[in-house]
């Protein structure tokens, strides 16, 4: 394996260069993916200042007398939740479909410190049309372990399938034990005898991958964009507040079946022999990385999902950097 070459990027950041270790979903060893650390927040921290703070949930979010807004939040440090609050004019929330729809419903449902929230908040949640169908090469290595996870994609965004819009991806996955047993062998506190075994065994597992021969496809597609986010109610089987997702996914089933009839046709022209997930089969279930939806934008009522954002607190995710302002008019 080819050594990584750090360099500053185009940003001023140290990154390396990649040399396929194949880690690209679990995080890369040697910081060679485009993450944002690397590019938006590196940009944000050293050259406008930004105070960046990660581990922090926010949770309440309150609109003052003054018009300021109030964000509450816990700091997860040492064990332990540390309460704190930071004020200012603008605050914008970008933490994703899933977790920017549960703060706004928990704060317009639950805490009631953002009321004005249209009751459009919620809809429109698709699964970007997420579909992965792993396939089996008998007689051919394709190593999925090695490498990028992804290299290249096919545009179907014509409609050409079916009247269906799609992209096809090459994919790849992690070998998790290589990774542990690599990442074993460089820990400063491991003995030598247990470096001696960790080598060895890393050299096993690459030499005998039991996953050589299976590679999934990945697509993402134009589904239907019609799944409903709200918070569940409390019963006497479940407890009130929890984000539940009512989602119609058979709605969708045009665009995933001519996903699936292209990764069958694109594994039998590569020599491999498709595995169908049974939880979209049997059950219609699906899987997501990149969910859409939910706090989605229009112009007019009463469609839109918030009122006029004069949008400086960023919220992503689990970091603190901080989430919408609410006039009385609508644009």
């Amino acid at each position: 394996m080819a050594a990584t070459v750090v360099s500053k990027n185009k940003h001023g950041a140290d990154q390396g260069t990649c040399v396929h270790l194949g880690n690209c979903d679990i995080g890369c060893d040697v910081s060679a993916r485009n993450t944002l650390d690397l590019n938006y927040l590196y940009i944000a921290e050293n050259r406008h200042h930004t105070d960046v703070r990660p581990l922090h949930l926010v949770d309440v979010i309150e609109q003052l007398n003054d018009g300021m807004f109030r964000v509450h939040f816990d700091e997860l440090k040492n064990g332990e939740r540390v309460p704190g609050t930071e004020t200012g004019r603008i605050v914008i929330l970008a933490a994703g479909s899933l977790a920017s729809t549960e703060l706004l419903l928990r704060n317009r449902e639950v805490h009631r410190t953002l009321p004005k929230i249209s009751a459009a908040l919620g809809h429109h949640w698709s699964a970007n049309g997420d579909f992965l169908t792993p396939t089996a090469y008998v007689t051919r290595v394709v190593r999925p372990a090695a490498g990028p996870t992804i290299t290249a994609a096919i545009d179907f965004e014509d409609g050409s399938q079916g009247r269906q819009q799609f992209w096809i991806q090459d994919g790849g996955f992690p070998s998790l034990a290589v990774a542990y047993a690599r990442n074993k062998t460089m820990d400063p506190s491991a003995s030598f005898k247990a470096k001696l075994v960790l080598g060895a065994l890393q050299t096993l597992l690459l030499s005998t991958d039991p996953l050589q021969g299976l590679m999934p496809w990945f697509a993402q597609g134009v589904d239907m964009g019609n799944g409903i986010l709200t918070l569940t109610q409390e019963t006497p089987f479940s407890e009130a507040g929890k984000l539940h997702l009512n989602w119609e996914s058979t709605k969708s089933a045009a665009v995933i079946d001519a996903i699936i009839s292209m990764h069958k046709r694109l594994a039998a022209a590569t020599g491999g022999t498709v595995l169908i997930p049974p939880t979209w089969t049997l059950f219609r279930d699906l899987i997501t990385p990149h969910p859409l939806g939910g706090a989605t934008w229009v112009k007019r009522p009463p469609r839109a999902s918030l009122t006029k954002v004069v949008t400086c607190l960023v919220i992503l995710g689990c970091m603190w950097l901080m989430v919408p302002l609410f006039h009385d008019r609508w644009e």
